[in-house]
């Protein structure tokens, strides 16, 4: 008997979020040449038939936010980089607590392809700028982050009753210095933040504010603020509900 042609297919089946599927099919078919081997064209066929339906399956789940089933390739993941204002694509074997600043990642997307992540970052970014890093180029992430100057900022209080307060005065501290909050001094924003955003902060709630640049100027503030507002004591049948 002779072959004179071979016929090679394969479908898949996955499910997607929100109860879809994908149901990716390919079946393809080669002439025989006399002494042509059957086992090669078979095996050409089948590769050719598997490509197709697992690419379609991983672009149809990254579509939806989800990582690659059949590729094994580097992947990628999303995040939000607060204080460069940025939507950064990352490997994503890199872990954001080891990066400088605050990060949040972008959780309905899992990791993807570079080309897939940089479509839905696209669609995440909204306007702020699209940044990409590989492992090579990470130390331009901590070198950008040491050229800035960044600060953080209290609250000093002023009291009312035991539990009245409001915030009279902030402080916009360099990052670094050492401040203890305790109920007279709130933290406001922790997490450092360019100088001007800080200011823009404190100007838009019209509080006054004090921009402090080294630990001695900052712990003077503070007793001298601590020692001209007094918070006035209560016994527990003043503050019994």
């Amino acid at each position: 008997m002779q072959i004179k042609s071979i016929t090679v297919g394969l479908g898949l089946t996955e499910s997607l979020p929100d109860y879809n599927n994908v149901k990716p099919s390919l079946t393809m078919t080669a002439g025989l040449d006399p002494g042509e081997d059957e086992d090669a064209v078979i095996s050409f066929l089948s590769e050719q038939v598997t490509d197709y339906c697992q690419a379609t399956v991983d672009d149809a789940l990254e579509h939806a936010g989800q990582s690659p089933k059949y590729y094994d390739g580097p992947l990628y993941k999303i995040a939000e980089w607060q204080q460069s204002k940025a939507i950064v694509i990352l490997p994503a074997d890199v872990n954001i607590d080891d990066l400088p600043g605050n990060w949040r990642l972008a959780y309905h997307v899992r990791p993807m392809r570079l080309a897939s992540c940089s479509r839905w970052a696209t669609r995440l970014a909204q306007g702020k700028e699209i940044l990409e890093y590989n492992h090579a180029s990470l130390h331009e992430l901590f070198e950008w982050w040491d050229e800035q100057e960044w600060y953080i900022s209290f609250g000093l209080l002023t009291w009312a009753g035991p539990y009245d307060w409001e915030i009279k005065h902030v402080l916009i501290a360099r990052h670094g210095l050492q401040i203890i909050p305790d109920d007279e001094v709130r933290i406001i924003r922790e997490d450092p933040h360019p100088l001007a955003d800080l200011i823009e902060d404190a100007e838009k709630k019209g509080r006054a504010y004090t921009v402090i640049e080294d630990q001695e100027t900052l712990d003077t503030t503070i007793a001298t603020w601590l020692a001209e507002h007094p918070r006035e004591s209560h016994s527990e049948e003043d503050i019994r509900f």
